[in-house]
């Protein structure tokens, strides 16, 4: 069970890294954590870019990743604000990368799509480290908070 919510989670992260957020008020233009080039890593980019994609599925593929990075901004606030309980964070983060690579995979060749896959899979691990540490850290300083 600590595996699949492991997965869910990552998965949650992963979508919702699938778009850009907007700017902050101000316009603020940093490239930090979820700025601007930071929705898919550079191998990720670099394999797309091998693809040599039609203009058409570069347009599909960016409607899609568009779409799903708004369901997960969605479903984050949900669960940031305690309005969606986290079975139903994780029964809709699941759905929305089901459904995300459904249309990955009717937008890429055969070919194309047996060469991206893989490489979304190591992208998965990448967030779930990432995010793993993050939420270490963010315990530590609670607890170090707490007893001050």
């Amino acid at each position: 069970m600590k595996h699949i919510l492991t997965l869910v989670i990552t998965l949650i992260c992963i979508i919702a890294q699938a778009a850009p957020p907007p700017p902050p008020p101000g316009g603020g233009k940093g490239k930090g954590k979820g700025g601007p080039g930071s929705s898919e890593s550079a191998e990720m980019k670099a394999l797309l870019d091998s693809f040599k994609l039609t203009d058409e599925q570069k347009a599909k593929y960016a409607a899609s990743r568009e779409k799903t990075g708004q369901e997960m901004r969605a479903i984050s606030a949900g669960k940031r604000d305690g309005t969606m309980p986290m079975d139903e964070v994780l029964k809709r983060a699941l759905a929305s990368h089901k459904a995300f690579n459904a249309e990955v995979k009717t937008i890429l060749s055969p070919e194309q799509y047996a060469k991206w896959e893989p490489l979304r899979e190591s992208d998965h691990s990448k967030i779930a480290k990432a995010h793993k540490e993050r939420d270490e850290a963010a315990a530590k300083a609670k607890m170090d908070e707490e007893k001050k």
